[in-house]
């Protein structure tokens, strides 16, 4: 696992936080039969400083250091889990099946243009999605020892939902 926190050197603190998080076991079921199972959890959270304009550090109105709008930032988070069925078919042949789910969420604060588009409000836009990833996949090796050179061949197929429960962009003001 990881754990990051940091303030980082700009003037607004930009209160960076990271956790990543990896857990495997595998389980023989027979001298054949291997059963795999995965999760990872990663979560990160920032204030960011953004990208500024030139002439505002030319003209002394903010440091490089600074900031026009120091409620950008965003925070995002993906767990995952899978399952894997290995069996060993033959000694040249492999069967593989995997079973997997992912839940991912993202939301994001930007302000590219800073008062371009709204002097009154500014032009901060809201990003968010949401959704929950299925899948399915299987796939046959097949090792060809006898040739000159080894060589495997590799056939599958697989399978992917998206069920995307929230996808968005909108102007905000001050996040």
């Amino acid at each position: 696992g990881e754990y990051v926190n940091k303030q980082g050197y700009f003037e607004s603190a930009q209160d960076f936080t990271r956790f990543n998080l990896l857990g495997k076991y595998n389980l023989w079921l027979s001298n054949t039969n291997e059963l795999q199972f995965t999760g990872t959890a990663f979560e990160s959270k920032w204030l960011a400083s953004g990208q500024i304009p030139e002439r505002a550090v030319e003209s002394g109105q903010i440091s490089r250091f600074g900031a026009i709008d120091d409620t950008e930032g965003g925070n995002t988070a993906r767990y995952n889990a899978s399952v894997k069925l290995q069996s060993l078919l033959s000694e040249d042949m492999l069967l593989s099946n995997q079973v997997y789910y992912t839940k991912y969420d993202f939301e994001l604060y930007s302000n590219f243009t800073f008062f371009l588009e709204d002097p009154v409000n500014g032009d901060q836009i809201r990003q968010t999605e949401n959704r929950d990833i299925y899948g399915y996949k299987t796939e046959l090796f097949k090792d060809h020892s006898d040739a000159a050179i080894p060589l495997r061949t590799k056939i599958g197929a697989a399978f992917r939902y998206d069920k995307v429960n929230d996808i968005r962009l909108s102007r905000t003001l001050d996040r």
